[in-house]
């Protein structure tokens, strides 16, 4: 009797083991899946505030802000599509013709995981995984300018073949100015602007300030456009990190060149610009050169840089930068 009752407990006893074990294993199974599934908050939302919130937020040009997952969630399915055909993040420098620094395009790694976060059913995961918000600057900036320089407003008309207007803005620099950091940026309705250019001239006499004009004043002929020029999509111009910056000589205008677009009603645009002011040595200046195709003559703007590029369409339109 007593064999026989030993025998019962020690079944029940390994039984029991078993079914812990068992247990336990799945437990380490589950954690092992939560771990590698992926998520909004851990895998999603990083590759967004890397690659994404810049344009897509509030006052920038994405059609729709991806700060958070009540957001981004309901795009999910567009975010995937433009991912995999590379149309988001915009970026059309042509593959395996030299390497950019500011290349926005994402990595194959980046796409799939997208890719896997969407087909999941794009699930939003723990939002203690997510990283700490982006502290973005107001207005919707991408630098947080110590100056901003704006034009009167344009009436823009809602038909009709649009020529370039120029309008002129006086600087408030009675110094030299060193500026690390610049930004472009389009007024209320992005829509508006098929591209506009600044140019920084010295001060005339007799110029009219706040007066759109169907032809320049005479002040922008030969010259370079300060920073290039602004359409959808354009960064903000930084070189803090290279410890240069661009001069402004005492003195000087802002003359912008604005082209728009109708959009089918009349309507205004107020561009600006932001400035900000070299906080540190410069050591090196930030200096803009003209490019000319030989072929057709066409004048092309190219900042030249510490790189090097092949240029293998002779119509390409490409600003890098060359630092003195």
């Amino acid at each position: 009797m007593f064999g026989r009752t030993s025998f019962v407990l020690a079944a029940a006893l390994i039984l029991s083991a078993v079914s812990v074990s068992h247990l336990k294993g799945q437990t380490q199974s589950r954690q092992a899946d939560a771990q590698s599934a992926v998520t909004f908050h851990k895998d999603v939302e990083p590759i967004l505030q890397k690659n994404c919130q810049q344009c897509h937020r509030p006052g920038q040009i994405g059609p729709m802000s991806l700060l958070n997952y009540a957001q981004a969630r309901p795009w999910a399915r567009g975010v995937k599509d433009k991912v995999l055909k590379r149309e988001m993040p915009p970026w059309f420098a042509e593959p395996g013709v030299g390497a950019f620094a500011n290349d926005r395009s994402l990595s194959a790694r980046d796409i799939d995981t997208i890719v896997k976060w969407v087909d999941a059913g794009a699930p939003e995961g723990d939002v203690k995984d997510a990283p700490p918000p982006i502290a973005w600057p107001a207005e919707g900036w991408a630098i947080a300018p110590d100056v901003v320089v704006k034009p009167v407003p344009y009436h823009v008309a809602k038909s009709g073949v649009l020529d370039w207007v120029y309008v002129t803005q006086k600087l408030p620099f009675t110094e030299d100015t060193w500026v690390s950091s610049m930004e472009m940026r389009p007024g209320a309705t992005p829509r508006l602007l098929h591209h506009y250019c600044v140019f920084i001239i010295p001060r005339q006499d007799g110029t009219k300030y706040g007066e759109f004009t169907a032809t320049s004043q005479g002040e922008a002929t030969g010259n370079a456009p300060f920073e290039g020029c602004y359409e959808r999509g354009q960064e903000a111009f930084d070189y803090r990190k290279y410890g240069a910056a661009r001069l402004i000589p005492a003195n000087s205008d802002m003359v912008f060149q604005m082209h728009y677009t109708p959009s089918g009603k009349e309507e205004k645009d107020r561009s600006q610009v932001g400035l900000i002011f070299a906080r540190e040595p410069v050591r090196q200046r930030i200096q803009i050169q003209g490019a000319m195709n030989q072929r057709t003559g066409r004048t092309r703007l190219v900042s030249v840089a510490k790189c090097r590029l092949a240029l293998k369409n002779a119509g390409l339109y490409v600003f890098f930068f060359c630092v003195f």
